[in-house]
């Protein structure tokens, strides 16, 4: 029972694609990681700042990820400099 070498290469590229999904899939689950845990390093009392975290960050993508994880650590520093004023 052979199979055809069109079925064999189907399946080969069913499963390629089905890898390139879970890549993708893990890309994003490790950027999100990556992502809370700096914001936590700069959060009041959180003393274990790493830039190693930001530059996985920007290899992983780019920077506009960083970016946009700036803007969020800057936007929760106003906030709490705010609560603290009050």
């Amino acid at each position: 029972m052979t199979r055809e070498v069109g079925e064999v290469a189907n399946d080969t590229d069913d499963r390629l694609g089905d890898l390139e999904l879970l890549a993708g899939n893990l890309r994003r689950a490790i950027v999100a990681v990556l992502s809370h845990a700096i914001r936590r390093q700069h959060l009041p009392g959180a003393f274990t700042f790493d830039s190693a975290l930001w530059d996985r960050l920007r290899d992983l993508d780019g920077d506009g990820a960083c970016s946009a994880v700036s803007n969020e650590i800057e936007q929760v520093q106003a906030l709490l400099r705010r609560g603290g004023a009050e």
